[in-house]
């Protein structure tokens, strides 16, 4: 049966795009843009040595300007398409745009550049061929880091979906998990309210008795429903607190038998108000009297724990919701990893649920 869940838009996180600004590329920065200075300048007939030192660190020093200002300009734009252009969605409109954008920014530039080189620092005309040179060599070396960017661009982005989709998982199960807590608390409330209601129209003093003890046990409950795992001996004297209810009600007409040592109770954990529900569910739709009674069994069978019950169900009985059982199971799948084990016979009728060890 499906479980309605309330809605997450807060706890799920939205789609995501975007590189960090605080890219740490300070040493690729620091590597790239001198090597590239260098590098322009000896690889395409620009470097002259017949100048004095100083002039020649002067020409240095304005071809490091040119790689930082086309550097950083692609730098800049590739981080404005990796914003608006996906990867997966678009590679081929993306390797386009950037290819457009790094030869219509790096071009100009660098054509402004050493045009303002030849004429003022050199007082010579433009060489052409030198221009074209320079202005292969740069869309090169600009196409090499944006292939260097684009492939940490990738890998963070991949690493951001990874972490978003494990977000996503977790929102969903905790969802899925407040879901079905939320239905144990009311059919617990609606069923006390009516063994309440009973008991004071038959006998004021003890449902006064049941009221006191049902106050205990409801304490019980809120202090554990907002955890996910409680102790077993904690679950265990919940459930006699519980069957004394049950037992003010019907007095020996059912019968608790329970076969869990003291080791096994602190050696194991499992989903809070998981028995209580099982021994609710045997009341609600079986007969029993005093010539007949109800004995229910609940003992350790490995990393089991066992609630069995013989079967004598109500031959007139109101059609449940009948996602008691479901709803309990999806408790113990998300918590446990195991779903909780169910053998209903002719004779017998046996639940069986996964403890997780607390590792004391």
């Amino acid at each position: 049966m499906e479980v309605l869940l309330p809605k997450q838009e807060k706890l799920i996180p939205k789609p995501e795009n975007k590189i960090p600004a605080a890219l740490n590329d300070r040493g690729l920065r620091l590597v790239l843009i001198p090597l590239f200075a260098i590098a322009v300048r000896n690889l395409t007939g620009l470097a002259h040595y017949h100048y004095p030192v100083f002039t020649i660190i002067f020409h240095y020093l304005y071809f490091l300007l040119i790689s930082v200002s086309v550097y950083y300009g692609n730098r800049y734009l590739l981080f404005q398409l990796s914003d608006r252009f996906n990867w997966f969605y678009s590679p081929f409109r993306k390797v386009l745009t950037l290819l457009a954008g790094v030869i219509l920014y790096t071009l100009p530039v660098t054509v402004f550049f050493i045009g303002l080189f030849y004429v003022c620092i050199l007082n010579e005309p433009l060489d052409e061929t030198v221009l074209r040179n320079v202005c292969l060599m740069n869309v090169i070396c600009v196409i090499f880091v944006a292939h260097i960017y684009e492939t940490v661009f990738l890998i963070k982005h991949t690493e951001n979906e990874m972490v978003r989709t494990a977000k996503i998982e977790q929102a969903k199960a905790e969802a899925e998990l407040e879901a079905l807590k939320s239905q144990i608390d009311p059919h617990f409330i609606f069923n006390s309210l009516n063994t309440l209601s009973h008991l004071i129209t038959q006998d004021q003093q003890k449902a006064k008795l049941f009221n006191d003890n049902l106050a205990d046990v409801y304490r019980y409950i809120l202090q554990n429903k907002s955890r996910s795992l409680v102790f077993l001996k904690d679950e265990i004297l919940f459930l006699e607190n519980y069957f004394s209810l049950l037992h003010i009600r019907f007095g020996d007409s059912i019968q608790l038998l329970l076969s869990i040592s003291g080791t096994d109770a602190d050696n194991f954990l499992l989903p809070p108000i998981s028995l209580q529900f099982l021994l609710e569910n045997c009341v609600k739709h079986n007969e029993f009297n005093h010539q007949h009674p109800m004995v229910v069994e609940v003992f350790i069978d490995g990393n089991l724990v066992v609630c069995r019950n013989r079967k004598r169900l109500k031959h007139y009985q109101q059609k449940g919701t009948e996602t008691g059982l479901i709803n309990l199971s999806g408790r113990f799948k998300m918590l446990t990893g195991e779903a909780i084990v169910i053998e209903d016979t002719t004779e017998f009728f046996i639940v069986k649920l996964p403890l997780l060890s607390s590792g004391i």
